[in-house]
């Protein structure tokens, strides 16, 4: 059975690196525990919070992590294992534990590490797959899934629906006829997954007659790991009708708020003895399963704490430049029980009111100013990789063979700062550890990306990604623009979806010198005047037309 705990969202929502933190204190092998009283030297607190561990008492081993800094905050050991504890704790700080019961629907998400660590709390989850083929013994045929790209094709005329069917060969007209059989999908279970428990909301369960009572909420299907995924997205609509600003905000300050701000500052306490490092217990190692990385002989000390954290501010930062463009817009219409018939869909579209539509509303416009702290925070980050990086190379503590890659990527990680800085270009070569540090394009460059253009508010707003007229997406069908004369004729007649053109220069500006791009996407090739992409099925894009033009 696989368990996907608080460590999977956090890979999801926040960052390996976060991750690899919060696990460090949690994923140690069993022991003895202390007795009641407690001692005030950190070495034997720190002793006692190890043995904590190896009894699952996780809770139990931040606190004598915690009493060992107080015990003496210029002791590295103390500062190290107690910095690693606060990063752990923040997966039970209040805001974290709120966050994901009132953003994401959690329903037992627990307070404690001990709770959140354990399985009690958790759901098992099967996962499903689609049976694609199987003998159909009442009628002595094989019988093939053909899903909605059949429907859609144009080349298979017998497929007017999804759902199984069986084919013979005719030799009049040289080509397969295809059968409906049914259009009930049969599934097969696969590996189960350990998942949070999520509200069901009351919209959602809908009447006989709704797509989700076919799905999440049907008495087969109401545990599987597919119809989870939907009701994670389900609670994340229920709970955030006006959009996304408000969850990407709270996530930020509860992840990198007091807490983690504390643990930035306790490594700082060792900026003055880059030298001092200590070794991991080899139990510990073989917990983390890091065996194949690193030893009971390896050293840890400032370098590389300061790494870690530095890596959870480029993580920030990451999230503040989301954040920097506005996510907000109306969610209301998405909580609706879709009946079984696609064309409900359509038909709920049209009550959606124009002034909430993208193009129509604020979503994806820059939020003046923080994009500006993202930068801040980029920089900060860049700043705290590269500090590690020059303790690591001038070190006694790391052999040669080590070192020899780092000069070329602290050179890197120089350059990518300044770009950052000045708004200049940065280039990504081919062969990152070795030689110098390209700064302009070449054979041996991968790509080149203009960080000026990437730090720019609202760059990547829906303007300025796809073409407009008078600030209303155009709308093609077959290569041809639609106006309000032709669209009515043109969707009808459509081969394909419609789509809006993706202005290529957004990208070609950006991220340029990038070969492996063009050759996987020729559309992207400099000097084209836009690329057509399919979005919409006809009835959906005939829906969203008549709303943008006021038809």
């Amino acid at each position: 059975m696989k368990r996907v705990s608080f460590t999977w969202f956090i890979k999801c929502l926040v960052s390996v690196s976060a991750v690899c933190a919060a696990v460090f204190v949690a994923g140690c092998s069993k022991g003895e525990e202390s007795g009641n009283r407690r001692p005030t030297n950190p070495d034997s607190l720190i002793i006692l919070g190890n043995s904590a561990l190896r009894n699952e008492k996780y809770d139990e081993a931040v606190e004598y992590y915690e009493a060992a800094f107080e015990a003496d905050n210029n002791h590295t050991k103390a500062i190290i294992y107690s910095t690693i504890a606060k990063i752990a704790k923040i997966s039970v700080d209040r805001k974290v534990v709120d966050l994901f019961k009132n953003r994401f629907g959690f329903t037992n998400y627990p307070n404690r590490l001990n709770a959140l660590l354990s399985d009690d709390w958790l759901t098992k989850y099967p996962e499903e797959y689609i049976l694609w083929s199987y003998r159909d013994e009442e009628i002595g045929k094989w019988v093939y899934w053909h899903d909605e790209w059949y429907v859609n094709s144009g080349y298979y005329p017998d497929i007017q629906k999804i759902g199984y069917y069986y084919q013979e060969y005719d030799y009049n007209s040289y080509n397969y006829l295809y059968f409906f059989v049914s259009d009930s999908p049969i599934y097969e279970k696969g590996s189960e997954y350990l998942l949070p428990g999520l509200t069901v909301p009351n919209w959602i369960k809908g009447g006989s007659d709704s797509w989700y009572n076919e799905t999440l909420m049907s008495t087969d299907k109401a545990h599987s790991f597919e119809t989870w995924c939907l009701l994670l997205f389900a609670n994340a609509v229920d709970k955030n009708t006006a959009g996304l600003n408000t969850v990407l905000d709270e996530l930020i300050s509860s992840v990198f708020g007091g807490s983690f701000v504390d643990a930035c500052n306790r490594i700082k306490r060792l900026e003055n003895n880059k030298t001092a490092a200590i070794t991991l217990d080899r139990d510990f190692i073989e917990a983390l399963y890091l065996d194949e990385i690193i030893d009971e002989y390896d050293l840890i000390g400032w370098a590389e704490v300061n790494a870690i954290t530095s890596c959870m501010v480029g993580v920030k930062a990451c999230l503040e430049w989301m954040a920097a463009y506005d996510w907000d817009t109306d969610l209301n219409f998405l909580k609706y029980a879709w009946k079984s018939d696609e064309n409900d869909f359509y038909e709920h579209i049209k009550t959606i009111d124009s002034r909430n539509l993208p193009f129509n509303n604020n979503f994806l416009n820059a939020r003046p100013g923080k994009m500006g702290v993202a930068k801040a925070s980029f920089v900060t980050a860049i700043q705290g990789i590269k500090a590690s990086y020059d303790a690591i190379i001038t070190s006694n503590l790391y052999p040669t063979e080590v070192k020899n890659a780092y000069p070329t990527i602290n050179d890197g990680i120089g350059k990518l700062l300044s770009a950052i800085q000045t708004g200049g270009k940065f280039y990504i070569p081919q062969a990152p550890t070795e030689g110098s540090w390209p700064t302009s394009g070449g054979t041996d460059v991968l790509l080149g990306v203009d960080m000026g253009l990437f730090f720019q508010e609202g760059y990547f707003s829906l303007k300025n990604v796809f073409e407009t007229e008078n600030g209303k997406p155009t709308f093609y069908a077959d290569g041809v623009k639609l106006t309000l004369s032709n669209y009515g004729t043109a969707i009808r007649d459509a081969e394909d979806y419609i789509g809006l053109k993706f202005k290529t220069a957004t990208i070609n500006n950006i991220v340029f010198d990038f070969p492996e791009l063009y050759e996987e996407v020729p559309e992207l090739t400099n000097g084209s005047d836009g690329w057509i992409v399919g979005m919409f099925p006809p009835a959906l894009a005939k829906t969203l037309f008549e709303k943008y033009y006021n038809k």
